[in-house]
């Protein structure tokens, strides 16, 4: 591109003097040509100004990235007269930039190298920061080190500034003062700004250094950031080389991982640089340059460490945040806006405090040579899904297609928006990226997979592990950022609570004795003590979703119960599950929909007491209490449940299945072996005959959810156009032609395939029948045990076979095999329930089953999907597909 600016080179000169320091107020005799912006104390929010005033200045129109790529008066002067450069260039010199002086090499007289567990004095960068502070607090708590904090020249006492900021922070803590001290430097100069004398004298009083300073920024360049994030680097590998060896830890990102020319999973011990022309973030590229100069430090033996967290958010105990972060100004952009872009995002974003710890402890242990360590969440989440949180805080946000929100956001940032100093980030199309931008190129689908396996182990071992993203979490955010004037405070956000507090089970304690005295054979058996941790799992946005709306303590909870007895003392573990009532699990589960797309949302509140949720909270809860062997045979022993006529909350208490016996699933589940479908397929028999020939009695229980028949199903038919229109548009599962072929027609023949659901023998079935909610007891044969019946319903038993088989079978299955388990159902319910069931009638009961569970639950699958992913959907609607192939509906 070629601005073409018509005047002469002085007078452009002048000009851009003139823009530059009236928009950083400062005196024309401190700009000069070459000195970066950035160093004039240029930051985002400047950078739009700045790009604002000059094309008023000019009268021109420049591209957003412009003050970024070409950061002084020079380089922006050559681009408005010449245009950009070869783009090969930048990489160059970034490459040059990466390799390490031969003179900066540590010293082997000295022998062996202190280590940093062992340092006096440790050399902190980066101290007037938001992790920086929390850097700082950590190594006063867990070392006995005397610190030396780095500290940029910004006018008045440095150390009064590094106080300031631990303060700023709620940090400060008066009996550590002491052995804090501060050198006024520079990581953007020669010698950190430092005289030779006294870079001698820090070179000399540090035993280690922690590298946590950088210019963080989103929209600036390479060369904007590359004096204070690659330059200052290799001015600290100097220092650690300088005299005796120092162990150096650098604090990079998982930024440098991100590369559109990188392999598509990324280990620890991947060296970045490999992947450099494929970064299109400037803070990313000086981190990656940064790293291969560590990386060559290490390899001349200076001990060296890479620590790379992901993204940094506010800290885990109040959630103060650093309110000026990318992460908050964007939700609060969002907000304001009232419309959030709907992007594939993984929001792996870590508390301060915490990654602050994992780096602490990661430089502690370093024993020598080079590590790298990846810091991530241990559950991060679904940008969709954070999107759907804040609505059910009550801030009015849609989900709008990339462009058509960047539109939005162009039209409506100004200079007072959130998002104005980030404009450029999302909006600027990368060069060569087919016209993508930063975003999007971030998407899951597009960007490097970061693998941390080794790094979660270390992480585990020195007891600093990153927490979960949950709801509790989101909430301390909001408290802070309602506190700070970055968002509004609407109102609607319960007190938090429901992932940290635990419910009181009191009034169930005797009634579990009783069942372990029983089960046990200890009359004398007494509870010491109780202690409930929740059991977590990322399987059901709506149900934690829920329990964070209650703003109490519901979900699943490990129990560990003390017990007392003639034996003595020993440990039981129990499940507790708290219940909330089935409407505010139907008001979660239209937001989800609602989201998902105005027509789906419509759809589904018009059908609300149709889609399995109505009387979810006490069918549960019913069927544990039925006494009937078959299904007590095949169900968690029941140790106690609420009283039947609670109104408030639903409780049980179950024994806790051992992990062996679970059967889990994912995207690579292998096919289940024959023993383990036989037991399945055998027990669910058993709980299907308790029922079977009995309709009319089971039809008028009061727990069980209104019935849909044949005509039902037919007029629900917006709700199943609405989902197929979601699932054909929006799942990758559904991208195959065929899939969303099958699923139109389906929809088209409801009234058909769903006239046998009516018409065949029906039974109490579970309706959710799939490896999620199914463990095997041990024995000469394995026994199911199947957990979770909030969903069950009145249905054809080929209900929960079709299920069964599209989660456990291969995609590649023979119609023989599933003729073969087809049979072999038939046969099991027979003889369970003493009848004679017609092969015909099985075989037509199985294909119309089939039609329902793709066109009803697998569609709700993809539903949610698209706010957590359902990481088994595509293999099992692959499997779904066989199956139809074999068993296809004939209309």
């Amino acid at each position: 591109m070629t601005i073409g600016y018509p005047g002469t080179a002085t007078n452009l000169r002048s000009r851009l003097v003139t823009a530059v320091a009236t928009v950083l107020r400062l005196p024309f005799d401190q700009i000069d040509d070459e000195t970066p912006f950035s160093a004039l104390g240029l930051d985002s929010l400047a950078a739009a100004e700045l790009t604002a005033e000059i094309e008023d200045v000019l009268g021109i129109e420049l591209p957003l990235t412009a003050v970024h790529e070409y950061p002084s008066i020079a380089a922006l002067a050559h681009f408005l007269e010449n245009g950009r450069p070869e783009s090969a260039a930048p990489f160059a010199r970034m490459r040059a930039d990466a390799i390490l002086p031969a003179d900066i090499a540590p010293v082997q007289a000295h022998g062996s190298v202190m280590k940093t567990r062992d340092a006096r004095h440790i050399l902190l960068t980066g101290a007037t920061g938001f992790l920086g502070a929390h850097l700082l607090r950590t190594l006063l708590d867990e070392t006995k080190a005397s610190v030396v904090c780095l500290v940029r020249s910004r006018g008045g006492d440095p150390l009064s500034r590094v106080h300031a900021n631990l303060a700023r922070y709620a940090l400060g803590d008066e009996r550590a003062n002491d052995r804090i001290t501060a050198v006024e430097g520079d990581l953007a100069r020669p010698l950190l700004g430092l005289s030779p004398r006294a870079f001698h004298a820090l070179a000399v009083q540090t035993d280690a250094i922690i590298h946590g300073g950088a210019s963080v920024d989103w929209v600036q360049g390479y060369d904007a950031l590359r004096a204070a994030n690659v330059l200052g680097t290799r001015e600290l590998l100097r220092l650690a080389c300088h005299g005796a060896p120092k162990p150096l830890h650098f604090v990079s990102s998982l930024g440098v991982c991100y590369s559109t020319l990188g392999p598509r999973a990324l280990q620890e011990g991947a060296d970045a640089l490999d992947g450099l022309e494929g970064l299109r973030l400037g803070y990313a590229q000086t981190k990656c340059v940064a790293e291969s100069l560590v990386r060559e430090a290490g390899a001349r033996g200076l001990p060296v460490s890479i620590v790379r967290p992901a993204l940094v958010s506010g800290d885990s105990v109040d959630g103060r945040s650093n309110v000026d972060d990318l992460l908050t100004r964007f939700i609060a952009g969002c907000i304001a806006m009232g419309a959030a872009p709907d992007l594939d995002w993984r929001v792996d974003c870590l508390p301060v405090d915490q990654v602050a710890r994992a780096i602490a402890r990661c430089a502690l242990a370093h024993v020598g040579g080079v590590d790298v360590v990846h810091i991530t969440a241990k559950q991060p989440r679904q940008w969709r899904e954070c999107v759907l949180w804040m609505r059910l805080c009550g801030y009015e946000l849609d989900l709008l297609p990339y462009r058509e929100w960047s539109r939005k956001l162009a039209a409506e940032a100004t200079s007072s928006h959130p998002l104005y100093p980030l404009r450029s980030f999302f909006l600027h199309r990368v060069a060569g990226e087919d016209g993508l931008t930063l975003p999007e190129l971030y998407e899951e689908s597009r960007r490097t997979q970061v693998r941390d396996d080794g790094s979660r182990e270390r992480m585990s071992a020195l007891d600093a592990r990153c927490t979960t993203i949950d709801s509790s979490l989101l909430d301390r955010y909001f408290d802070h950022y309602v506190e700070e004037g970055v968002v509004p405070d609407v109102g609607a956000r319960s007190d938090g609570g429901a992932f940290t507090s635990t419910p009181s089970i009191d009034a169930l304690l005797p009634a579990v004795t009783r069942s372990l005295a029983e089960r046990l054979g200890e009359e004398s058996l007494s509870v010491e003590s109780l202690t409930l941790t929740p059991l977590g799992g990322d399987d059901s946005i709506v149900s934690e979703l829920t329990s964070w709306r209650e703003g109490a303590a519901m979900g699943l909870f490990r129990g560990a119960l003390e017990l007392r007895s003639e034996r003595g003392i020993h440990l039981q573990r129990v499940i507790v599950k708290v219940k909330p009532s089935d409407e505010r699990v139907i008001e979660v589960a239209e937001s989800v929909a609602a989201l998902a797309s105005p027509a789906l949302g419509r759809a589904y509140e018009a059908f609300r007491d149709y889609i399995g949720f109505t009387r979810s909270h006490v069918r549960e809860l019913a069927i544990y209490r039925d006494a009937d062997p078959r299904i007590r045979r095949h169900t968690p022993a029941v140790l106690a449940l609420s009283p039947a006529d609670e109104a408030t909350r639903w409780m049980l208490v179950l024994e806790e299945l051992p992990a062996s016996t679970l059967c889990h699933v994912d995207e690579h589940s292998a096919p289940w072996a024959s023993t383990h479908l036989r037991a399945a397929i055998s027990g669910a028999a058993e709980v299907h005959s308790v029922w079977y020939g009995l309709e009319p009695e089971l039809e008028v229980q009061p727990w069980l959810a209104p019935m849909r028949d044949a005509k039902r199903m037919t007029h629900m038919s917006p709700l199943w156009d609405a989902l197929a229109d979601h699932a054909c548009a929006h799942s990758p599962a559904w991208q195959d032609a065929e899939v969303a072929r099958t699923h139109r027609r389906l929809v088209t023949d409801v009234a058909q395939w769903a006239r046998p659901l009516s018409e065949l023998p029906r039974t109490l079935i579970h309706n959710d029948f799939n490896p999620r909610n199914i463990a095997m007891r041990a024995g000469k044969e394995p026994v199911l045990c199947a957990f979770d019946w909030e969903l069950s319903t009145i249905g054809v038993p080929q209900r929960d076979l079709a299920e069964l088989l599209c989660w456990t079978l291969s995609e590649s299955v023979a119609k023989e095999e599933v003729a073969m388990w087809l049979e072999w159902s038939r046969v099991q319910l027979s003889r369970a329930a003493r009848v004679d069931v017609s092969p015909a009638d099985w075989e037509l009961g199985f294909r119309a089953a089939l039609c329902e569970l793709f066109v009803d639950r697998l569609a709700m699958y993809a539903m949610v999907d698209r706010f957590r992913p359902q990481r088994y959907l595509p293999r099992v609607v692959r499997t779904c597909m066989a199956l139809q192939r074999h068993y296809p509906w004939q209309s």
